[in-house]
């Protein structure tokens, strides 16, 4: 037995010793994963403060997200959710399926696939929804693109192709033409202004009504 662990020791004496080359390489990734690794922390780090710098100070508006990256040196949200209120404090909240800051204007974001529902000046709530969208933080402002629907919890409803909305406002405008249903009738014209969160509102060029026969009517 003693002598079989001689033997090892002398085997083990005797193995190589990693060459030069070897040992450069190793020496190398050591020094640039010390390097990479600070660095990606603290790119996230900034990645993660750079999105809330993007959101207006205001205590009246806050933001949320599920997860954040950087794709093409794009800063990118998923599902983020944007919340405020009004001068009157009326409440909104925009959410998103993702949402990309962009690099020309760091309070303005591209929203994919995106809803906002808005507080009405009759305590109603109006949904909006769109395919995309720009959210400008400081002025809010939303700019919708693709098929809108918007839809009001006291049963009307519109179908516009674009529409600006300024939150503060609590109006919206749209210069293309536009259909719209509610429990008395159709509506369809060329263009929509809305005003002071849906109490004033003017139908554009070519408008055509049809009233809905009220139920019970003498004939």
């Amino acid at each position: 037995m003693a002598e079989t662990d001689s033997e090892d020791m002398l085997k083990t004496a005797r193995a190589p010793l990693p060459a030069n080359a070897d040992l450069n390489r190793r020496s190398r990734r050591i020094r640039i994963l010390k390097v990479l690794l600070p660095l990606t922390a603290v790119a996230l780090l900034i990645g993660i403060i750079a999105w809330p710098g993007i959101i207006s100070t205001d205590a009246n508006f806050a933001l949320t997200y599920a997860n954040i990256s950087t794709v093409n040196d794009d800063l990118r949200m998923i599902s983020p959710r944007f919340t405020g209120s009004d001068a009157q404090n009326r409440r909104y909240i925009i959410t998103a399926d993702m949402a990309t800051q962009q690099e020309s204007d760091r309070e303005l974001v591209t929203l994919d696939i995106l809803q906002a529902d808005i507080a009405m000046a009759d305590g109603s709530w109006l949904a909006v929804s769109a395919a995309t969208g720009e959210f400008h933080t400081g002025r809010q402002t939303l700019l919708l693109e693709g098929r809108i629907d918007a839809y009001s919890d006291l049963g009307y409803e519109f179908h516009a192709k674009t529409a600006a909305i300024d939150l503060n406002e609590g109006s919206l405008t749209s210069d293309l033409p536009v259909q719209g249903q509610g429990p008395l009738g159709q509506l369809s014209a060329n263009g929509i202004r809305v005003s002071e969160r849906g109490q004033n509102m003017l139908f554009i060029g070519g408008v055509k009504v049809t009233i809905f026969p009220q139920t019970g009517a003498a004939s």
